[in-house]
C-alpha cells in the first residue's frame, strides 16, 4: 500500500496521517473541526513552514510515480480555498477549490466584536479589505459583523493579480463560518485553523455554529 501523502494548495503544509472518514452529520463535522483546530498549527505561525517527509506539493506529486498513483495516495487541502486563483477565504475560492477536486477547504477563523466566527486569515483587515476605514481597517476583533459586511475582500486580488482578475470578484464579502457550513453542508471536509492569537475562538463558539 502506498504511503499517505498530503498536498496543500498554498504555502502551509501539514501532515496529519490518514484521511478521516467523511462526516455525515453536524455532530460528526463538529468533532472533525475541533480535531483540525488542535492539529492545524503543526507548521507554526509562519505560512512558509517547511514540509515534513510525508507531505508533498502539487508540483512534486508525480515524482517517481504515475499521476494516478500519486493522486490516489494524496490528500489535497485547499489553503484558504483556491487562493492562488481567486480571493482567499471567499465563496469564489472555496467553490473553485471543490471544482478542482480538493479533499478539504481550509478556514482560518477570527472572532468579531459581537462574537461571530468569520473566515479571514489576518487578524487585521488592512491587507485584503477595502471599504469605509472605520469598518474595514484595523483588528477584526474590534469590528461587528455588520461593519464587516461593508468590506470588499475581492478587489485587492484583482489589483494584485491582473492576469487572474475577474469582475465577479469585486464586492465579495467575508463569510461567516456558519454561512460556509450552510453553503457546503456536512459532505464537505473543513480544515479549520483558529488564527486568533488571544484565544477567543473557542470550542463553544464552534458549537454555536454546528449545533444551532
Amino acid at each position: 500500500m502506498s504511503e499517505q501523502k498530503t498536498i496543500v494548495l498554498g504555502e502551509r503544509r501539514c501532515s496529519h496521517g490518514s484521511r478521516p472518514k467523511r462526516p455525515h452529520v453536524r455532530a460528526a463535522a463538529l468533532s472533525t473541526l475541533l480535531v483540525a483546530i488542535a492539529v492545524a498549527g503543526c507548521g507554526g505561525d509562519g505560512d512558509d513552514a517547511t514540509a515534513t517527509s510525508d507531505v508533498t506539493t502539487a508540483a512534486d506529486a508525480g515524482t517517481g510515480t504515475s499521476e494516478s498513483t500519486a493522486a490516489s495516495a494524496a490528500t489535497v487541502i485547499a489553503h484558504r480555498g483556491a487562493s492562488a486563483y481567486a480571493p482567499e477565504h471567499t465563496f469564489a475560492a472555496y467553490d473553485l477549490a471543490l471544482a478542482q477536486g480538493a479533499d478539504y477547504i481550509e478556514q482560518d477563523l477570527q472572532l468579531t466584536a459581537d462574537g461571530v466566527l468569520v473566515a479571514l486569515h489576518d487578524d487585521t483587515l488592512d491587507r485584503t479589505a477595502q471599504g469605509p476605514a472605520d469598518s474595514c481597517t484595523g483588528p477584526v476583533t474590534t469590528k461587528t459583523l455588520a461593519q464587516l459586511r461593508e468590506c470588499d475582500v475581492g478587489s485587492w486580488f484583482n489589483d494584485a493579480h491582473p492576469d487572474l482578475a475577474d469582475p465577479a470578484y469585486v464586492g465579495l464579502r467575508i463569510p461567516t463560518m456558519g454561512e460556509v457550513v450552510e453553503r457546503y453542508g456536512p459532505d464537505v471536509r473543513y480544515y479549520v485553523e483558529a488564527e486568533d492569537k488571544n484565544g477567543n475562538v473557542s470550542r463553544s463558539a464552534l458549537e454555536r455554529v454546528y449545533l444551532a
